[in-house]
């Protein structure tokens, strides 16, 4: 299981801190992290705090030599409740490239693949420029809008992201 990174910021109110430790223990390998002071959409008002804290993240997750664990505890119903509050249809993936530099990618593409094992599915694009980053990464984000959010996606869907 790989390791996942559920970030949010304390004023937050639409994801906020309890959603994500409760998709954090989802999560075999989960960690929350709440950034104190931060509210929503915290990635635009303080993007290098953000991108600071993602950066540690993907430098200890890869470090961990994590391993599938064979006695984790497991709640679907928790699992579903915590994917069925995923409504906007819109996510935002982001990784770390081979150059250390950030990417990332606007995703509608984000479903729910099974409970058991819990899976989610992102898909991009081969020809995309970001292809390569994320198919050579030790690991990935997935950073779930609310719908106020969406005006923010245009962002990552640029060929720059």
């Amino acid at each position: 299981a790989a390791p996942a990174l559920f970030m949010t910021g304390s004023q937050d109110s639409n994801s906020t801190p309890a959603m994500s430790a409760a998709m954090a223990r989802l999560a075999p390998h989960g960690q929350c992290l709440v950034l104190n002071g931060e509210r929503h959409m915290m990635a635009m008002a303080s993007p290098e705090k953000v991108t600071k804290h993602i950066m540690e993240f993907l430098d200890t997750a890869g470090d961990a030599g994590v391993k599938p664990e064979t006695d984790a505890v497991f709640d679907s119903g928790e699992f579903r409740r915590a994917l069925g509050s995923f409504l906007t249809g819109v996510t935002i993936v982001t990784t770390i490239g081979a150059e250390g530099e950030p990417r990332g990618f606007t995703a509608n593409s984000f479903t729910s693949v099974s409970l058991e094992p819990p899976l989610v599915l992102v898909c991009i694009a081969k020809r995309a420029l970001g292809h390569s980053a994320f198919s050579t990464s030790r690991g990935f984000a997935i950073n779930i809008l609310s719908e106020d959010q969406k005006a923010h996606s245009g962002i990552f869907a640029s060929k720059a992201a």
